[in-house]
């Protein structure tokens, strides 16, 4: 097996097990994800989930002082709450699975 072989069959295994973690989403878990706030720019919202779809998640949070809410695509989550787990984000409390490592925002 070449390491193109390899890479490839990781990435496959890695996109199984991804798939797997976002298809059991259920209301009131805990996501990461990129939301545009207009003029001020792009941040990471951590809130829990609403409501469930098949490609997207409905997430309700408040922001300065309103409410808003996103559906937010299922491959565009950053993260997913896990208390076992060890990843973190810079200005959230709490342990997080990471989904997206490379995401820009992880980088600031």
């Amino acid at each position: 097996m070449t390491n193109t072989d390899k890479n490839d069959f990781n990435a496959t295994i890695g996109n199984t097990v991804l798939s797997a973690v976002l298809s059991n989403l259920k209301a009131g878990d805990y996501i990461a994800f990129q939301w545009n706030y207009g003029i001020f720019g792009k941040v990471i919202i951590v809130d829990n989930i609403t409501c469930v779809e098949d490609e997207q998640v409905l997430v309700h949070f408040l922001y300065g002082y309103k409410s808003e809410g996103e559906w937010v695509k299922k491959s565009d989550i950053i993260a997913i709450g896990d208390m076992s787990a060890n990843g973190k984000i810079k200005g959230w409390s709490g342990n997080f699975n990471i989904l997206l490592p490379n995401h820009e925002l992880l980088s600031k």
